[in-house]
């Protein structure tokens, strides 16, 4: 639950533990079941992938959850949610999300929150109007920007 982003998959819990002392990949799937048993998320097999979805922090927020067994607050389980995790490759990030039981739910809550986690993210919002003819899309946090004709349909 510490991994930072709203998802994870086995390999990457994997990796996060030192060779000396990382779970086998059944004890990681199990984690993951007794994880979703408790109402903190969703566990999901997509081929020969395994997949957590964390629970959203506003759920956990207006229901019993069990993030004291786990000595997390609902704050840190927030602010872990809305990082970036920066050593997930983003093909692994695209296919977790596009298998994500709540998706919609999932992008709209980080737009509220004004997380920009998804590389994919890109809201009305990160758009500037430069003049009549060009919109100025300031892609992600590395503001590129780009200039995109208006055209009328």
């Amino acid at each position: 639950m510490c991994i930072p982003g709203p998802f994870c998959n086995a390999k990457r819990v994997y990796n996060s533990f030192s060779s000396s002392s990382r779970p086998s990949p059944q004890v990681t799937e199990q984690c993951f079941q007794e994880l979703a048993n408790e109402s903190l998320g969703s566990f999901k097999k997509v081929q020969k992938s395994r997949f957590f979805y964390k629970a959203l922090p506003l759920t956990l927020a207006n229901s019993e959850h069990h993030l004291g067994a786990l000595n997390l607050s609902l704050e840190d389980y927030k602010g872990n949610f809305l990082k970036k995790d920066d050593l997930l490759p983003s093909s692994q990030r695209d296919k977790m999300l596009e298998n994500h039981p709540q998706e919609d739910e999932l992008k709209a809550y980080l737009q509220q929150e004004g997380a920009r986690i998804l590389d994919e993210q890109l809201f009305w919002s990160d758009c500037i109007v430069l003049n009549l003819n060009y919109i100025v899309l300031v892609y992600n946090v590395n503001y590129l920007s780009y200039h995109v004709p208006i055209v009328d349909y």
